[in-house]
Order: structure tokens, then sequence, then C-alpha cells
């Protein structure tokens, strides 16, 4: 139905397009319109496009303000945490899940594909950083997000991992209402998943701990 709809409309566009076209006398009157019927739909996702670069450029990716060696464990949200065990090495992460603080532990001995990191409930973390993330609307089509790595003691930040999502020009997003899929990205600076980015500036701040790493890489 949503096709279809959009179909309609696009004829209904051109139709109205060729009327006026058809009405304006001068050669160069006829160009300058083709030149508005085109730039209508089309001007702000060109536009959109080009400051996402730009954003890009200047505020995107990884900023380290100071790495931190020997670290055993991390404070972070979500998902998330069992990975900085299992995938990162470090000897323990925490999240908070319904107020509850949990702690996991990367498991001794053989691990396997399918090992999975024990978990605890804990009255107070032990972990000195912590990872977050801040997503901030720049205007109705830009996405600004941005992750973040602290020293809790002093809510220093030691690194930022910055990404643009840009959800396209006016007619990308009506078409996506229109299908009721709402806004969808269509393009970003960094081709990695949010969890990529957020191991990235995690790996790029806080060192593991070099006698645990190599503790689990016996």
């Amino acid at each position: 139905m949503g096709g279809l709809l959009i179909l309609f409309l696009l004829g209904l566009y051109l139709w109205i397009a060729y009327k006026v076209v058809r009405r304006v006398p001068p050669v160069w009157g006829k160009v300058l319109a083709i030149v508005v019927v085109v730039l209508i739909p089309t001007a702000d996702a060109i536009y959109g496009r080009i400051k996402l670069k730009q954003m890009c450029a200047v505020e995107g990716g990884i900023k380290v303000q100071k790495t931190i060696e020997n670290v055993d464990g991390v404070f972070t949200v979500g998902l998330l945490a069992p990975a900085l065990v299992m995938d990162m090495n470090y000897e323990f992460s925490e999240n908070i899940i319904s107020e509850q603080i949990y702690r996991y532990r990367r498991p001794t001995g053989k691990l396997s594909a399918y090992t999975h990191p024990s978990k605890e409930k804990v009255d107070k973390k032990l972990s000195l950083y912590s990872y977050y993330r801040e997503e901030i609307y720049i205007d109705s089509s830009i996405l600004k997000t941005t992750d973040f790595v602290r020293l809790d003691s002093t809510s220093e930040i030691l690194g930022a991992n910055t990404d643009f999502h840009y959800y396209g020009g006016w007619l990308e997003r009506f078409i996506g209402k229109l299908y009721g899929s709402g806004s969808t990205r269509v393009n970003h600076c960094s081709s990695d998943e949010d969890s990529a980015r957020a191991l990235k500036i995690l790996a790029a701040t806080l060192k593991v701990k070099t006698t645990f790493q190599g503790e689990n890489n016996k």
C-alpha cells in the first residue's frame, strides 16, 4: 500500500511540475523552473550529507585524553558488560539492571564459544572507571552519539568516540513514515556498529591488567 501511495504522489508531483514548467514563457525561465522542481525534494538531502561529512571530519572518531594501564574492571551499561570479560579480558565488569548492580567474571579453565561469564549480585561496585553513551539530536535529521570513558572519582573524561547518524532529507524521512518504519539511518561516520565503537574507546583508554590478561591467554 505504501509503495502505491508513493508512486501516486510521485506521479502527481511530476504532473504538477510539468504543468508549471509549460506555463513559464522564456527558455531560461523553464530551465530555472526545472532546477527548482529537482531541488525541492533533494536540496536538504544534499546539504545534510555535506553537513554530515564536515561534522565527521571535525568531531567524529576516537579522541583519547588519557590512557590508564593495568585496569581490572569497568562499570558499563546494558548488554556490553559480559563482552568486556569474555572478549576484552578484563578481570571483571559491572552494570546495573533495575537498580541492582551485577558483577561479571571470566570463568577459569578451558573456554569454548558457549562459555558465559559468571554473574553475581553485589551491593556496591568495585570499578574505578565507567563507560556510558550520550545521544543528542543536532536537528531533525542528524543524531550525535558519543561513547565516553570516565574516571569516576573525579568525573574526568579519559576518552570519547563520536559518531553522527544521518536520517536523510525530508523526502526520505517522509517515505520512511509511509512505510511505517519511521526515520531510517541512511549514513553515518563510522562503519562500526554501536558495540564495536564502545569496545574501541575502551581498548584505547583502559588497558587490561597485564598479569590477568596473560593468565587468560594461557
